[in-house]
């Protein structure tokens, strides 16, 4: 249960973080970019992978 505990707290340090960014942003979010807020805050993706668009979604079908 401690470790789940654990996970919860850092999911919503990630979402205050965001939320946060986003706030503080001049440029429109809704485009998924590797820059956009949500790259800034998670960091570098994993080579080849594009993050919150499910299975099959590339960089290079994706940007």
């Amino acid at each position: 249960m401690e470790y789940q505990h654990c996970w919860v707290a850092e999911l919503e340090l990630l979402q205050k973080k965001i939320e946060q960014a986003m706030s503080q942003s001049t440029v429109d979010e809704s485009i998924v970019s590797p820059n956009d807020v949500v790259g800034k805050v998670l960091g570098k993706e994993h080579s080849g992978r594009v993050r919150c668009l499910g299975l099959g979604a590339t960089p290079s079908n994706t940007y």
